[in-house]
């Protein structure tokens, strides 16, 4: 892991506790729809919050919220940190709150602060946000424990300082942009990830955008004698500002996930101070409404299927034993999985080679004749009754390419779109593939 993590980005403890519960669900043999159900249900966990609440109204806004929440559903059911870092977020933040916490809640604090920054770099910004405000209460036990919980993430500093900074190229878009993805997300809105499903409507996205102005005006004008809404109050807006502001020296904010880390303790926030204000208790209804609606749409519409994820497939189809996948950028990683799974029977290559230390992220950079040399002393090794199959990003099929497959023959296409192409290098004895 320490390896890997190495030439990557994010700390180890989510990939390491993902394993059991992904070898439990298969070892039970779960169905698909049970599968599909059991992210939903956990969000059960989540509404354990409302308990924090004064009863009545207050709780049943803050479960409305969360039940109506498109950014929380679309994490449930995806096998990222995001969720998990949402959940331990809440139960760090209601910990810290309470007043004078005795010993075991302190252990508790330090125990959450450790698995939170263990599970996500985000909670960096979190974690560092609620140890301020927790000083300026004079929280001092709960600024202990939160001091106690960081001090054992120090020993993963090193590595974090030495994964390499092209690891999260990716994330970068103007600060404008999350900025303003940010305000949908306080107002019920998501600007959904291209790879997690469609965009939603332009329309609801700026109705999410005013929702979200009018309710962060109203809490901050509202002058609550709740030091708990306080400290909620500036820990979201201490994050969010210090996640944007990072993001001038290097990519952080990323609008559509980034949001996560607070997204619950928000919704904490407006259900308490709902409580005193009618603008706060407006503001949250029409949030809760376009919540709702981007739900529906959300869950209704199929979400796309990518080309490269058709071509991988029927490579997986076609390929066997003895034969080649040479991949690129995009198209590396769902061939890698399908390798891990033991889908893709033939090997597998990288191009450029690199690209296999981390599959996850790439350079946008052209073939170096090193790469290009190693590519035609790969393909000499295969067999010339073998296939070799290309899955190229379309700006890797340039001409040296073409001369060093000319060796082997006439090529056939599987597939060209503006996203991916892919070829097939028939063996002389293979009938076509």
């Amino acid at each position: 892991m320490i390896r890997v993590l190495s030439h990557d980005s994010g700390p180890p403890l989510f990939y390491l506790i993902e394993k059991p519960f992904v070898a439990a669900a298969e070892s039970l043999g779960l169905s698909d729809g049970v599968a599909r159900l059991l992210p939903f249900l956990a969000l059960l966990l989540l509404f354990a919050g409302a308990r924090s609440l004064p009863r009545g109204g207050t709780r049943g806004r803050f479960l409305l919220l969360a039940a109506s929440s498109p950014f929380l559903l679309l994490y449930a059911a995806e096998a990222r940190a995001y969720a998990l870092v949402a959940l331990l977020g809440l139960v760090l933040f209601l910990l810290a709150v309470q007043d004078a916490p005795g010993t075991r809640r302190i252990a508790l604090i330090a125990l959450t602060t450790a698995l939170l920054l263990w599970t996500h770099y985000l909670a960096i910004f979190f974690v560092a946000s609620l140890l301020v405000v927790t000083g300026i209460q004079r929280r001092r036990r709960s600024a202990f424990g939160i001091g106690a919980g960081a001090a054992l993430f120090l020993p993963w500093l090193p590595l974090l300082l030495g994964q390499p900074e092209a690891a999260t190229a990716w994330i970068r878009e103007s600060v404008r942009d999350s900025a303003v993805g940010f305000l949908a997300t306080l107002g019920g809105g998501i600007r959904v990830p291209a790879p997690l499903g469609r965009p939603l409507p332009e329309p609801l996205l700026v109705l999410a955008c005013a929702a979200g102005i009018v309710l962060l005006v109203s809490v901050l004008l509202l002058r609550t004698r709740q030091l708990q809404a306080r400290a909620g109050r500036a820990v979201v807006l201490l994050t969010l500002a210090g996640i944007l502001a990072a993001s001038f020296w290097r990519p952080v904010a990323f609008s559509g996930r980034s949001e996560m880390v607070v997204l619950p303790i928000w919704m904490w926030l407006l259900a308490r101070s709902s409580e005193e204000s009618l603008a706060v208790r407006r503001g949250l209804g029409a949030a809760a409404a376009v919540a709702a609606v981007s739900s529906l749409l959300l869950f209704s519409s199929p979400r796309p299927v990518r080309p490269d994820a058709a071509l991988v497939a029927r490579v997986e189809a076609e390929a066997h034993d003895g034969d080649l996948v040479v991949a690129t950028a995009n198209l590396y990683l769902p061939a890698r999985l399908a390798r891990d799974r033991g889908r893709l029977a033939a090997d597998l290559h990288a191009l450029p080679a690199d690209l296999a230390d981390h599959p996850g992220w790439f350079l946008s950079r052209s073939l170096s004749e090193a790469d290009y040399r190693q590519l035609a002393r790969d393909i000499a090794r295969v067999k010339p009754d073998r296939n070799v199959f290309l899955l190229l990003d379309p700006a890797f099929w340039t001409p040296n390419l073409q001369q060093i497959l000319a060796t082997r023959g006439p090529l056939r296409s599987l597939s060209r779109s503006p996203e991916a192409v892919g070829f097939v290098s028939p063996g002389r004895h293979s009938g076509g593939g």
